[in-house]
């Protein structure tokens, strides 16, 4: 199932084909959960998968190239390349519906707008063994074709998991190690529940990060200079009940300049994909332009002996387009995703640095990791009662409404417990609820309005990091 039937003429938007790759530890040959073996090629791990996949010495070599800041340059903004990463573990199973069942809309949609020459990939991940052992990472190359990428979404399902944060640092991995092209706009869509490995979450498997040596900090860098921008979207309600997934999350977001959007159903899946990848496109159209006018305006600071910091750079500019009637596309929502930390966290180099400067937690259960590896119905429902009844003794009533499979999968997690939800510590020692004031998104539309302080910004930092 992994290797898509040739597309026609008629489904086709381009002409590039695609081709799947697996990280894959396990020695065995992988099964897809419809019971198909796929052809058995090369892996990274020793294993047999549905297609190849270089090692990580090999792939380095092969995206050698994407090391010089010139990868950075979009000439053409025109063409888009864009990849979904996506949690394929247990408790994700309405939000690959929703992919599966849009991702024709989506294309289409993206494609219209303004004739942009897409090409679209994906990576679907779910954990290290031996958390997992189906796979780690499997990779769809670039395609245009739309019978191509139908094929490449359906191949995914929702299963397996086990402590709570996944593989998303193997996941950003094999996404910056894909063919992008240079002069293509750069999207990456992180669609996750939970978050990665060393993040310091109670109950995680690989407290130390990921077992493969990459650091998820690290890679954001890595995809802004070379001009990936990250657009993740936290899958609610199972984000909040980990004490740093949105900060991470809204980090990521941060350090590539994209934006992070908290989604509390997989309605507007398909919305947030559609206006992500058609603000970047627009912004990509006047980077130009911004850079020039930073320039022009940092030269006429400096004749004046004036020094700007970079907020007053960003005023003046926006100021300056302003007046000139400069509009873009805008992704608008009206999500909120508390992040009380990504500040902190975005200054880390490394998550080894990030777990040293962390507040800390207070005890109590890993509430998340025991709910996250069940299957997708139950752990949605079991998270609207944690959060609604903090699985207590006293809400006998809540767990009457369960069925008696669901009561004892329930039991057999630990979740009937008397321990109150995850705490965090402020650094004053006070004991505060996480999660409180944050809001999945009801609304999601793309308009055409005035460029803002915030696009100009994001624009400069990403100016600079590719050396313009």
């Amino acid at each position: 199932m992994g290797n898509a039937p040739s597309s026609t003429p008629a489904e086709s938007i381009g002409d590039a084909a695609s081709s799947a790759s697996t990280s894959d530890v396990t020695t065995s040959t992988p099964t897809s959960d419809a019971g198909v073996t796929p052809a058995p090629t090369t892996t990274s791990g020793g294993g047999t998968a549905d297609a190849t996949t270089a090692d990580a010495t090999a792939a380095d070599a092969t995206n050698a190239h994407d090391t010089t800041p010139a990868l950075g340059t979009q000439p053409h903004p025109d063409e888009l390349d864009l990849v979904f990463i996506v949690d394929c573990t247990g408790s994700m199973g309405s939000y690959i519906n929703a992919a599966q069942t849009n991702i024709r809309r989506i294309m289409e949609k993206i494609v219209a707008f303004e004739k942009t020459n897409a090409r679209f990939g994906l990576v679907a991940y779910r954990d290290h063994p031996p958390q997992d052992r189906t796979y780690v990472t499997r990779t769809f190359d670039f395609t245009s074709s739309r019978k191509t990428m139908q094929s490449n979404v359906d191949w995914m399902s929702a299963a397996g998991g086990g402590d709570g944060p996944e593989a998303v640092t193997a996941g950003l991995k094999a996404a910056i190690d894909m063919d992008w092209r240079k002069e293509a706009t750069k999207v990456v869509i992180l669609i996750a529940d939970a978050p990665p490995h060393g993040l310091g979450e109670r109950g995680d498997g690989f407290p130390n990060g990921d077992p493969d040596g990459h650091d998820p900090l690290d890679l954001a860098r890595t995809m802004l200079r070379r001009g990936i921008t990250c657009y993740p979207v936290g899958c609610e309600p199972a984000l909040g009940h980990y004490s740093f997934a949105r900060d991470f999350m809204c980090t990521l977001a941060r350090i590539t300049e994209g934006q992070a959007v908290t989604l509390s159903s997989a309605e507007l899946l398909a919305d947030v994909i559609i206006g992500g990848a058609q603000e970047e496109v627009a912004l990509e159209k006047i980077m130009d332009e911004i850079t020039n006018e930073v320039e022009e305006e940092q030269t006429a600071a400096q004749m004046r002996g004036e020094a700007l910091d970079e907020a007053e750079l960003c005023t003046r500019v926006t100021q300056k387009l302003a007046s000139r009637g400069t509009r873009t596309r805008q992704m608008k929502h009206d999500s909120k995703m508390e992040s009380p930390h990504a500040d902190l966290m975005t200054g880390q180099a490394t998550l080894g640095a990030w777990r040293k400067a962390a507040p800390t937690t207070a005890e109590g259960p890993d509430l998340a990791g025991s709910l996250h590896c069940l299957d997708d119905d139950y752990g949605a429902e079991a998270l609207d009662l944690c959060a609604a009844s903090s699985f207590s003794s006293a809400s006998p009533s809540r767990r009457r409404s369960m069925s008696p499979k669901k009561k004892k999968k329930a039991s057999r997690a630990g979740l009937f417990s008397s321990v109150p939800p995850p705490m965090m510590k402020s650094a004053g020692g006070a004991a505060m609820k996480q999660g409180a004031t944050s809001m999945g998104a009801t609304s999601v539309t793309v308009e055409e309005d005035l460029i803002s302080p915030e696009q100009v910004m994001r624009c400069m930092k990403k100016s600079a990091a590719r050396g313009r």
